[in-house]
């Protein structure tokens, strides 16, 4: 646990700068689909949180239960997601 702490306070600036940038689209896309919506700030505002509590509340669960061995693989996964995403979108806006 120490070493994963020291690592953390070490040399992970571009990694951490890269997770606050992703986090920050994210709830940039969340707000303009709740603004499409026409929800009151109020409404926009709890769903977010309830949304950000839920997501990350599954993700501790899952990341405690599956560990290290599976992180790589999670990760890959989860760019390939996020890549056919932008590539379906992509295709809607343009046909």
């Amino acid at each position: 646990d120490e070493e994963r702490l020291e690592s953390l306070r070490g040399g992970h600036l571009l990694g951490m700068l890269a997770l606050g940038l992703s986090i920050s689209l994210d709830e940039l896309a969340m707000g303009f689909t709740l603004g499409l919506l026409r929800l009151s700030l109020w409404a926009a505002i709890a769903l977010i949180g309830a949304q950000a509590f839920l997501v990350a509340q599954l993700g501790l669960r899952l990341g405690a239960r599956l560990g290290e061995s599976v992180r790589e693989g999670a990760e890959r996964l989860a760019g390939i997601a996020l890549l056919g995403l932008a590539i379906f979108f992509l295709a809607e806006r343009l046909t």
